[in-house]
């Protein structure tokens, strides 16, 4: 059997026939967790053998051949033999064996037993070489952790040599044995007669490499690494083929690398795909996608993958926030023209999202997604589709869907965030989710978002009368213009303070998201624009909170009914902090008329 040439193989056998090794199941299992992101994403095939026998051993060697990279051995061993599953062996054939079939590929043996120091000779004159091999009987449980350390720094990016000097490091800490002080040593092997100190013979483990590989060569070889599960990779390319019929833009980036296989990996072309996929993607969405990706190509660190999957998880959840404000407000037009009878289903979906004081799961947020969808999709309501393109969608809301599917892995992954048991590479994992939730949602592309911060009605003398808009527009635009201002001419005037939805170049026909999304900016009379999510009610008084998407922290909406202390309008806006007040208590009071609206009766605050 073959794999992509450029693919690193992986071989770890392990034998226990006496069943006296107690960390060895251990030992594997950790092995493939670490190793198991590079599998999955074929980025190196990991052969796993936990019951090794010689039929096992040799099959393996041929049907893999002139692929393994890495061979590793764990069991009973000594310095004439190593113990299979069902034979102790001579180990010097074992050894013909394996660099027979892999005198090309092979890079590295790692001996994981005891006194495997006597075995080093056989390998290098077979013309392997790096060995890691013991001078001394090693404990069970020690090997098992310095296996496992060594293996995890190596998917991490570490070389061979960084990835054993750690693993070293990581026992020599909890072990207070003096000849543990020259573990971690890296030794050019000069044949098997003793060293010069005796505690140096009692080194558990060294990293051996074959005398006459020259230095530049041996260099090369103890700087070898796994290839990098690079992030971002996975999501730019189902991205960027979910929009190509969207997309001119992507359609064209797509044709042009048609004939570069793996061109995800190559930052100089997938760059390009990052930058159409977030102008392409509607404002707000955008602009988190963009700070995913800058994520992505951060330098790495112990912090990256938990950042990178905690804006997997904001990604969705804000994803799936627009969806159902944009249901929401639009529902809530139709419902002030003609009155829609809800089901109880339905109303305790409403219910659950208007009064709730926490803010919703991934799950809940997927059931009212649903709910509002089949209120939309009953025939006797009468309701057009909320959005372009939404027939094509709406299977993704089904049981079962690759979306939903998506939805349910990600809340594993915050559950699991969220009690810190988050490991390294389950960023992979998020990504992959996240790129299945977004793939069946091109339809974003078509959209834009502004928001409208003040009008001004101008009429000159003798002339038609206009009204100057000044907005800014959501997102980031093909000049690379993020939150950028904008004046527009028009002959109608459009809703002040809102946060519009709409297809196209110009907010002809828009869906206003206020009060669910808002730039609180712009309703605080401040520059710039700075969004914010409606997340609950208040459990403490008579005010909304909100998310903002920025740094996701919380600000607090308190009405303050201020037209009820001062109706005068006019003298009310003569001073700039009422106009605050009045914009804030504008968006609690639009709360207040949708839940009043869609559920036809009024919110009692007293019950909160």
């Amino acid at each position: 059997m073959k794999t992509s040439p450029n693919i690193p193989v992986i071989f770890t056998a392990f034998a226990n026939p006496k069943g006296d090794l107690s960390n060895l199941t251990n030992e594997q299992n950790d092995i493939q967790d670490a190793l198991a992101p590079l599998d999955d994403a074929g980025r190196i095939k990991h052969l796993l053998r936990t019951d090794t026998d010689l039929t096992a051993y040799f099959d393996f060697l041929k049907r893999w051949e002139n692929q393994l990279v890495l061979f590793h051995f764990a069991g009973h061993a000594n310095s004439e033999a190593v113990s299979l599953q069902n034979a102790d062996t001579f180990f010097k054939p074992l050894a013909e064996e394996l660099i027979a079939r892999q005198k090309d590929s092979l890079q590295l043996v790692f001996l994981n037993g005891c006194s495997t120091y006597a075995h080093v000779q056989t390998l290098f004159d077979l013309g392997v070489p790096a060995v890691i091999a013991t001078s001394a009987d090693v404990n069970d449980d020690m090997a098992a952790q310095f296996a496992v350390r060594f293996y995890i720094n190596l998917a991490k990016g570490d070389s061979i040599e960084a990835a054993y000097a750690s693993a070293a490091n990581y026992v020599k800490s909890g072990s207070d044995d003096a000849r543990f002080h020259y573990l971690g040593r890296v030794e050019t092997w000069r044949g098997p007669a003793p060293r010069t100190e005796a505690v140096q013979e009692e080194i558990p483990w060294c990293l051996y490499l074959r005398e006459g590989v020259d230095v530049a060569v041996g260099k090369v070889l103890l700087e070898f690494h796994l290839p990098e599960l690079s992030f971002n990779q996975t999501f730019t390319r189902v991205l960027i083929e979910s929009i190509r019929g969207y997309s001119i833009s992507a359609q064209r980036f797509l044709e042009r690398v048609e004939s570069i296989p793996d061109w995800e990996t190559q930052d100089r072309i997938s760059d390009k795909a990052k930058e159409i996929i977030a102008y392409s993607f509607v404002g707000v969405i955008g602009v988190q996608i963009s700070k995913l990706m800058a994520i992505g190509k951060e330098d790495y660190s112990d912090a990256k993958p938990r950042k990178y999957i905690s804006k997997c998880i904001d990604l969705a959840r804000l994803c799936l926030d627009l969806l159902c404000f944009t249901l929401l407000s639009k529902l809530w037009d139709e419902q002030k023209k003609e009155a829609r009878i809800f089901d109880d289903t339905e109303r305790r979906t409403l219910h659950a999202f208007f009064d709730n004081n926490f803010e919703a799961s991934l799950p809940e947020k997927l059931h009212l997604l649903q709910t509002l969808h089949g209120i939309f999709a009953k025939p006797q309501n009468a309701l057009d589709p909320p959005l372009f393109d939404w027939n094509n969608y709406a299977p993704a809301l089904l049981p079962g869907s690759t979306f939903c599917a998506a939805i349910r892995e990600l809340t594993a992954l915050q559950e699991r965030f969220e009690r810190s048991k988050i490991k390294p590479l389950d960023y992979v994992e998020a990504e992959q989710q996240l790129a299945s939730f977004f793939q069946s949602q091109p339809f974003w592309v078509h959209y834009r978002m502004a928001s409208i911060r003040h009008i001004v009605f101008r009429q000159p003398r003798n002339d038609d009368p206009i009204f100057l808009h000044r907005y800014t527009a959501l997102g980031i635009d093909n000049k690379a213009n993020k939150d950028a201002e904008k004046i527009n001419s028009s002959p109608s005037a459009v809703q002040t303070d809102a946060v519009l939805l709409y297809r196209g170049e110009y907010y002809a026909e828009p869906i206003s998201l206020s009060p669910f999304l808002i730039d609180y900016n712009a309703l605080t009379l401040e520059h710039g624009a700075r969004i914010c999510c409606y997340r609950a009610q208040a459990i403490d008084g008579d005010m909304l909170e909100y998310t903002f998407l920025d740094d996701n922290s919380v600000v607090r909406l308190e009405y303050q009914g201020i037209r009820e202390h001062e109706p005068d309008l006019s003298k009310l806006l003569m001073q700039p902090e009422n106009q605050k007040i009045l914009n804030l208590d504008t968006m609690v009071a639009q709360f207040r008329d949708t839940r009043n609206c869609l559920l036809g009766e009024t919110l009692n605050l007293d019950d909160l």
